[in-house]
């Protein structure tokens, strides 16, 4: 398996850092976890706690990332975690969110029985407050989606 590799653009960190955490995937909540191992595209590979044929890894969240990486503020997270989106942003507190001033992401369709929606996940962004500035949907369940923290006069 390939080390989780984050981009992180802040201007607390002055230059664009590279995140490394060994064997580890950002996940909705921290501990030990399973990468689907399949024959087949990655982006049908999640993380999940149970598969047959799969590679142990170590989740973390993203309000870990941010600890760990003394983040302050994150001017673009770029995001495209097959599938992972969800449950990561999902988990993580709207002020952790609201730290952060732009994102793209990919999202994928969803597996049967998973508890989250499309929609339930550009709610919680907006609750961050971010404004959905591109969606593009191909329909079937993939796109790839843009958000900004909305401008305030106080800012």
């Amino acid at each position: 398996a390939r080390p989780l590799l984050v981009r992180v653009l802040g201007k607390t960190k002055g230059v664009a850092g590279l995140y490394a955490q060994g064997h580890a995937a950002l996940g909705g909540e921290a501990g030990p976890s399973l990468i689907e191992a399949q024959d087949r595209p990655s982006q049908f590979r999640r993380v999940t706690s149970t598969a047959e044929n799969a590679i142990p890894v170590s989740t973390i969240t993203l309000e870990q990332l941010f600890a760990e990486q003394r983040l302050d503020k994150v001017d673009y997270l770029k995001m495209d975690i097959e599938g992972g989106e969800y449950a990561t942003l999902l988990a993580a507190p709207v002020k952790l969110l609201a730290r952060i001033q732009r994102i793209g992401l990919e999202y994928h369709p969803l597996y049967s029985g998973e508890p989250y929606t499309r929609q339930q996940l550009f709610a919680h962004l907006e609750r961050a407050g971010f404004e959905n500035v591109m969606n593009r949907d191909d329909g079937e369940g993939y796109g790839i989606a843009r958000f900004r923290q909305r401008q305030t006069e106080c800012r």
